[in-house]
């Protein structure tokens, strides 16, 4: 959809599909930021303060996105005050999750950090089934395990673990169960 450092001139809102929002390391490895699905937006950052986008986006599967021109952008930001309230929330639930994520890969064991994602993208995405949540459509292993600082294999390990002993179950199809 667009590339870091590029100019800005649009913000984007999801109506089907999924977003992966990545940046490359120095070493050139994709490290996914997140996983945005149905109803969430991005492209905002760098029309508000100004600067080339910050990271990739890049469409998951089958995607519909609106497109929204930055002009637009503005005369709805200052027409209808609703909207931007609601941006500000999900900007302030962004930070609150960069915040968790940076505590995650600062002071937790690779085991720790597994689990901090899963109960993150289970509160964001999941919804309750009987005992449970069940999150549906999740990233692949790759894209999750970027997104812990840990290799696919590590996290596939840590993952499976888990299920072993009974805190998840792993479906087919990108869903588990917590």
């Amino acid at each position: 959809i667009f590339l870091e450092e590029e100019h800005a001139d649009r913000f984007y809102l999801i109506l089907e599909g999924k977003v992966k929002i990545s940046r490359l390391n120095k070493e050139g490895k994709e490290v996914v930021i997140a996983i945005l699905g149905e109803g969430n937006f991005f492209g905002e950052m760098a029309l508000l303060d100004g600067f080339d986008r910050s990271a990739d986006a890049t469409a998951e599967f089958d995607t519909s996105i609106l497109t929204i021109r930055e002009e637009i952008f503005y005369q709805m930001l200052s027409k209808f005050p609703g909207v931007s309230i609601n941006i500000l929330k999900q900007l302030a639930r962004r930070i609150r999750n960069s915040d968790s994520q940076i505590k995650g890969l600062s002071l937790l064991n690779a085991r720790g950090r597994v689990a901090s994602a899963l109960l993150r993208w289970s509160q964001d995405q999941g919804v309750r089934e009987g005992e449970g949540i069940v999150v549906r459509g999740t990233p692949t292993q790759k894209e999750m395990a970027s997104y812990v600082g840990l290799t696919r294999e590590t996290f596939n390990r840590i993952l499976k673990g888990f299920e072993r002993e009974g805190y998840i179950e792993v479906h087919p199809k990108g869903m588990f169960r917590i």
